[in-house]
């Protein structure tokens, strides 16, 4: 993609202002905090320290269903067609060739690197009922077999840091021991924070059908859960449980569990069953059981060039294709989270729902608060498909707005395209996190909007509370006209400090010589067709009516390597001699061509030793 972008004015639509208006209502009086777990990736499918600024990673996938923490070994089930039992995930955690075997070491690499990098850690746990036992290659027996150990909830003997390899069990608290053991508990700044309690349960037999050959049961499911969680909160009762990671329709049925009917009698779906069965538990032990409920996001958009479902047509995650009709689908696939009037051509609409529109996290969030008022909600993979194309910038962008308007306290990317470079996910995520090349990012706090047709664009809106500047998402998904925005701010006294997005010809890039102004409370702009634009208004205070005005500034961490300053300013970099090592005009301070050892950065009226 280009590295600028052409200046876009629109003085001739101006004429036709009214009819191509998208209006947007900002709510201030509703607003709450932004998880910036919600800017996650997994795996390896990206590097802790990247400059999309990521607030989350997590250690998951099918493999980690029949993980074992004592040895690295785990099966990597239909994924290969050989069923291996192989070294797979501590090759892509990064571990040394001669630790590789060490008992959780994929662990601890794992979470290592995402400290150093000031993420938080998100690790999976096996509670599926067998772990790979060995790495000598493709295994199809079916457990019991010398290939394969017993997971077990909670280990009756004493734990050890270097577990008996000669029993045939794993014990899933004895790796939380020793994850305690290593970094501290979840209450300190360096343990684990967050633990999830296995890999969609629902395709258990369809992934592992050697080593899960019956149809899952709901009842046996949720009491492995139970055990599990309480297990692992007697080592670490700070720790964070994350159930579920449900994939496809079982979010909201789960009907193809052998008990479905006889389990879920009296509720109105899967979630409030769920929910409802692991309060009761939490009341019964005395404890909160369950901290998150988690589940995928792959959308089943299929359609015909028309834009209707058709039983024949393409999905729209699984293709290529950057025709128009395909494009814009991908930029309605947010849509099935949040849009109550949005009814999704899909099979699942048809056959599974009576039509009706998705609204996922809105279904969830009712059961959260019928049945288990406090749990947040998590979606532990999604993906939109096609990253080479401008819709899956768009539509990536309009998620992100999604989770953070509707209270996803977790959200990690799954990298199903082939990690292209010059992909639009790398786009879309510095649109949030790191707009200006400086790590300047989307408001920690969200401001709730309402726009109009959500077939052509959306607003998304948040507030930063420490300079109370308003941070705006605005997405235009018409594929050939301009949209023209009139966005009620609610709040006066504000202007446009900057504009900053990206189209089908340019990546992200500040954007001068519009028509964009603020007239009382309300924000005009017009957009191009296919853009993303991340628009930054300041309060008149801090841009320049009063100009005795000096907000503090503050360094931050970002990683090993780098710090930020709060603003951009003069400052010097001193080694532990007090010898000038480099000075510059800035927020961010790189240190990768430096030494390991003692700094001093100093700016106007502020100093701070840092250790490399």
């Amino acid at each position: 993609m280009k590295t600028f972008i052409t200046l876009f004015v629109s003085i001739a639509n101006l004429y036709c202002f009214a009819q191509n208006t998208i209006t947007a209502t900002l709510d201030n009086q509703n607003t709450y905090s932004i998880n910036p777990m919600i800017y996650g990736y997994n795996q390896d499918h990206s590097t802790p320290n990247s400059y999309e600024n990521w607030g989350s990673r997590r250690l998951g996938g099918n493999r980690m269903s029949v993980f074992n923490w004592e040895n690295g070994a785990s099966n990597s089930g239909k994924d290969v067609a050989t069923f291996t039992n192989d070294n797979r995930i501590p090759s892509l955690v990064g571990t040394t060739w001669n630790a590789r075997n060490d008992a959780g070491e994929a662990y601890r690499k794992f979470h290592q690197d995402n400290l150093d990098a000031g993420l938080e850690s998100i690790i999976t746990v096996p509670i599926m009922g067998w772990a790979a036992a060995d790495k000598d290659g493709p295994n199809s027996t079916t457990p019991p077999s010398l290939r394969w150990l017993y997971v077990q909830p909670k280990k009756t003997g004493s734990f050890s840091l270097t577990p008996d390899l000669t029993d045939d069990t794993v014990f899933v608290d004895e790796s939380i021991n020793w994850l305690v053991n290593e970094f501290g508990n979840a209450s300190t700044s360096t343990g684990v924070k967050y633990i999830s309690l296995d890999n969609e349960p629902g395709l258990w037999n369809n992934t592992h059908p050697h080593s899960f050959p019956n149809t899952i049961s709901l009842s046996d499911y949720v009491n492995k859960v139970i055990e599990t969680a309480k297990a692992i909160k007697a080592v670490d009762p700070y720790v964070k449980l994350i159930a579920g990671e449900f994939t496809g329709i079982r979010i909201i049925q789960f009907n193809d569990a052998s008990d479905w009917s006889s389990e879920t009698s009296g509720y109105p779906d899967f979630p409030s069953y769920f929910l409802d069965k692991l309060e009761q538990a939490s009341i019964d032990a005395g404890i909160n059981l369950i901290d998150y409920i988690s589940f995928h996001y792959y959308p089943q958009h299929k359609v015909d060039s028309d834009n209707n479902f058709s039983s024949s047509g393409v999905v729209i995650r699984n293709s290529n294709s950057s025709e128009n009709y395909i494009r814009r689908e991908r930029m309605d696939l947010a849509r099935s989270l949040w849009d109550e009037n949005y009814v999704e051509p899909s099979w699942l609409t048809s056959s599974k729902l009576n039509n009706e529109p998705h609204k996922i996290l809105k279904r969830i969030q009712n059961a959260i608060d019928t049945y288990s008022p406090g749990v947040g909600i998590m979606i532990g993979e999604w993906d939109f498909g096609h990253d080479m194309d401008i819709s899956h910038g768009i539509s990536t962008v309009d998620a992100l707005g999604v989770f953070a308007q509707y209270q996803v306290q977790i959200a990690n990317r799954w990298n199903t395209s082939s990690g292209n470079s010059g992909n639009y996910t790398e786009q879309a995520y510095k649109l949030l996190r790191n707009y200006d090349g400086s790590f300047s990012t989307y408001g920690d706090i969200c401001i709730p909007t309402t726009f109009s047709n959500k077939n052509k664009a959306s607003v998304w809106a948040s507030k930063s509370s420490t300079d109370q500047k308003i941070h705006l998402l605005i997405l235009n998904k018409d594929l050939t006209k301009i949209n023209n925005y009139e966005i009620k701010l609610g709040e006066e006294n504000y202007s446009i400090e900057s504009i900053w997005g990206f189209n089908e010809s340019s990546s992200i890039t500040e954007i001068t010589g519009t028509t964009s102004h603020v007239s009382a409370d309300s924000l005009y702009i017009s957009t191009p067709n296919l853009s993303a634009y991340h628009i930054v208004l300041s309060p008149d205070n801090v841009t320049g009516t009063h100009l005795n005005y000096v907000p503090e500034i503050k360094l931050t961490r970002l990683n090993s390597n780098h710090y930020i300053l709060s603003q951009a300013v003069n400052w010097e970099l001193f080694d532990i001699k007090g010898s000038l090592i480099v000075k510059n005009f800035g927020k961010i301070i790189d240190l990768n061509s430096m030494n390991p050892g003692i700094y001093f950065i100093k700016c106007p009226n502020m100093s701070w030793k840092i250790v490399k």
